[in-house]
């Protein structure tokens, strides 16, 4: 029996524009992105930090090279790289972790990655898929220990 999902990651894809709607406009921050020409597409993706249910990330790079590429990708000044890396990985608790590769990583350590690579940016919009699927209870938003 097929599994038929409620249609988040499609939806993502659809913000993303790796898949064309069927019916229907897409609206981002008051532009219709719908008929967006190619060629326009990266620059929509910038103001947006995604964080992939798979992670998407590069396996040959550590932690910070893959949060860095994020800004190398968009052109940024090593200068800016150095500081920002640093910065967003103290938000998400893997300075420590710098140097490791994904591979070395538990699944909630990658998830991490990925989320601070989406940060790095400061995009004006942050897409999760699945946000806390592999962290621990008390590494998600809300939670609360009584004790």
């Amino acid at each position: 029996m097929e599994h038929l999902g409620s249609g988040k990651s499609t939806l993502i894809k659809l913000i993303l524009k790796e898949e064309e709607p069927t019916s229907g406009n897409i609206i981002i921050n008051g532009k219709d992105t719908t008929y967006l020409k190619p060629s326009r597409v990266p620059y929509l993706r910038r103001s947006m930090g995604v964080v992939f249910q798979d992670f998407r990330l590069l396996p040959d790079k550590t932690v910070y090279d893959n949060v860095a590429y994020a800004m190398y990708i968009v052109r940024a000044t090593g200068r800016h790289i150095r500081r920002q890396v640093p910065m967003v990985l103290s938000l998400v608790g893997l300075s420590q972790k710098a140097k490791m590769y994904p591979n070395e990583l538990s699944g909630g350590e990658q998830q991490r990655v990925a989320l601070a690579r989406a940060l790095v940016n400061n995009p004006s919009m942050l897409i999760a898929d699945e946000p806390t699927r592999k962290l621990r209870p008390r590494n998600s938003v809300g939670y609360y220990d009584p004790s």
